[in-house]
């Protein structure tokens, strides 16, 4: 699975007295020799308050960007996992003292090489709200749509996974409308995002070159609430405001919640056609920045709405509050405890824990424990799930609920090795996969980190090298996936022979709702929740790439990779669909209103019924 790391980002204290080191000059670029266990270091004088971004450029050798106090303090560190060739970047802004050291230190790994070459210099960083959201002529945004629509036709395989060629046409054929005259970019944005969402893959993604919640505002217009999506409706999620607890949003300026909920599905691509995940992640994330962001800087808003219990629609006229007024709502709202208990940033990646002598629930809240089978971490994982059925099997556990609900995906083979403990028969991670290129088209467009050019190009190289190894077999007008990387997954001997339940909801997706289908076609699952915005019989992923559109500098990102999962064909699993449980089961307002768990409840439940018979 192929990596993405971000910029480190700080702000600092700085405090360097001064001392000889040779001075780099801001925006002088220097090139230097290194040997493996040298160090060089260089002296840089920077302007307090001023935002700055110092980059280096590895040509043959990995070395770690390092910046220390003239003590020799450590202040921060860069080292991507990108070898001996690529940036290494470090973003701060300085608030006490100009004066700094910067270190370049090769890695003292078997793996590096003796010697080899980098570049270096700082400059001043433009912050985003500082950024022009420049207008954008029709000739720029034709430019920029043809740009999207070539590259999706020879990169990306999912383009006519879920629309006809006439479909796509026809929803071309508005953009190019919609874009006859002068707009910002954010505008444009918003065409780009319908285009990107229309393709239903749950991998795609489209961004602004800057931040959008910078380009406004942040002391008006922001909604003064979140919801939650309970039960078909959209509750208020915060305690003590002017609107009570649990009221149901009915209308916000005169727009029914219906209407103005599909405004925002665009930010929110699932996989074919599905909805569940749009009406919740519509109704819960898009009264954060995105609300200012689509309707505009709104000064007061009449918002319609009912009281717990009444049909009588209320109405309120309110001001709208800062950015962060609305933050501090959202780390304030009611269902935050309930929420953290299905967050992989707050609960381990995996978890167990035993209900009843009978009962006992597997939690697996993201599939990231090892990057790869090779990864040490994998060994520990695997041990862990030996481990835990031998304890099923020993203590006669006959009843075990698997919950991924909000697992955003993960890894191979993770959820394969989860898998191999869960059915009596052998399985293929894929029925097929394949890519539509030999070489990954217009590598002009393609997202650069680096910014040397012959760094550039010994990525896409590198890239393209890779994709060769991996996709062999030549048919038609496809590459398919070598048999090699498909490998074929056996039952564990010390798999469970009891009654499984497989928990799911609207956030299960990728690698994830991969497993859930593997769990849905091939064990004998009882599954209880909501339909995933995973595929059950396919998506695009593996591996993504981000490609930058020319004159409007937004980026899109998608996987290039057509899964054909091993899922077998069944009734009440239509093409274009997520997995879809035997029992539909929301949360309610009455779990919502106490904090409770109203898809466990039922699983426990059902289980009780069992137990009696």
């Amino acid at each position: 699975m192929k990596r993405f790391f971000t910029t480190a980002a700080i702000v600092l204290p700085l405090f360097v007295s001064a001392q000889k080191q040779e001075v780099l000059k801001q925006d002088q670029l220097k090139t230097i020799q290194l040997e493996k266990g040298t160090t060089k270091t260089f002296a840089i004088k920077l302007q307090l308050g001023t935002p700055y971004v110092i980059h280096l450029e590895q040509k043959g050798i990995d070395v770690a960007l390092v910046l220390r106090d003239s003590t020799g303090k450590e202040l921060a560190q860069m080292d991507s996992p990108n070898g001996l060739y690529g940036p290494e970047r470090i973003e701060l802004t300085p608030m006490v003292h100009s004066n700094l050291i910067v270190s370049i230190e090769p890695l003292s790994d078997p793996a590096n090489t003796s010697s080899g070459k980098c570049s270096i210099r700082y400059r001043v960083r433009v912050p985003d709200d500082e950024r022009k959201n420049r207008l954008l002529s029709p000739k720029e945004m034709k430019k920029d749509l043809l740009a999207f629509r070539s590259i999706r036709e020879k990169a990306n395989s999912g383009l006519y996974r879920y629309r006809t060629v006439q479909q796509i046409d026809s929803i071309y054929s508005w953009a190019f409308s919609a874009t006859k005259k002068a707009m910002p970019i954010t505008d444009f944005h918003k065409i780009i995002l319908v285009l990107t969402d229309f393709e239903g893959s749950n991998h795609n993604g489209t961004r602004l070159p800057f931040k959008g919640n910078m380009m406004f505002d942040r002391t008006r217009g922001y909604f003064p609430f979140f919801m939650k999506w309970v039960d078909g409706k959209m509750l208020v999620n915060y305690q003590g405001g002017e609107i009570p607890l649990g009221s149901q949003v009915v209308s916000v300026n005169g727009i029914p919640d219906a209407e103005l909920r599909k405004r925002f599905y665009k930010y929110f691509t699932t996989d074919g056609y599905n909805l569940t995940a749009k009406e919740r992640l519509a109704a819960e994330d898009a009264f954060g920045w995105l609300f200012p962001f689509e309707m505009g800087t709104l000064d007061v808003l009449e918002i319609g709405y009912k009281l717990p219990g009444s049909d009588r629609i209320e109405t309120i006229r309110m001001k709208t509050v800062s950015a962060d007024e609305n933050s501090r709502r959202y780390f304030n709202r009611y269902s935050a405890p309930a929420d953290s208990l299905l967050n992989y940033e707050f609960q381990p990646k995996y978890s167990f824990v035993r209900i009843n002598d009978s009962t006992a629930r597997l939690n697996f809240r993201i599939f990231t424990m090892a990057s790869n089978a090779e990864d040490p971490e994998f060994a520990v994982f695997s041990h862990y799930l030996d481990s835990i059925f031998t304890f099923i099997k020993q203590e006669n556990i006959t009843h075990l609920i698997l919950d991924v609900r909000n697992n955003p995906g993960g890894n191979d083979p993770n959820y394969e090795k989860v898998f191999t403990y869960l059915t009596n028969r052998s399985f293929y991670e894929n029925k097929g996969a394949y890519i539509l290129f030999s070489k990954i088209p217009y590598p002009e467009y393609i997202k650069k980190e680096s910014e040397d050019k012959e760094n550039q190009k010994r990525m896409v190289k590198s890239q393209d090298d890779y994709l060769k190894s991996v996709f062999t077999v030549k048919q038609g007008n496809y590459y398919l996936q070598h048999p090699d990387f498909n490998p074929v997954y056996h039952p564990d001997s010390n798999r469970f022979e009891g009654k499984l339940y497989l928990v799911i909801n609207e956030h299960v997706g990728s690698a994830a709702s991969h497993f859930a289908s593997l769990v849905r076609g091939y064990s004998n699952a009882t599954v209880v929740g909501i339909e995933t915005s995973g595929g059950y019989y396919g998506h695009n992923g593996h591996y993504p790439i981000e490609y930058t559109l020319p004159n409007s500098g937004i980026t899109t990102r998608f996987s290039i990779v057509h899964v054909d999962q091993d899922a077998p064909l069944r009734k009440d699993q239509p093409v274009g669909h997520g997995i879809r449980p035997d029992y539909t089961v929301p949360l309610s307002f009455g779990d919502f209103m106490n904090q409770e768990d109203s898809q466990v409840k039922f699983v426990l439940k059902l289980i009780e019924g069992m137990n009696k018979h």
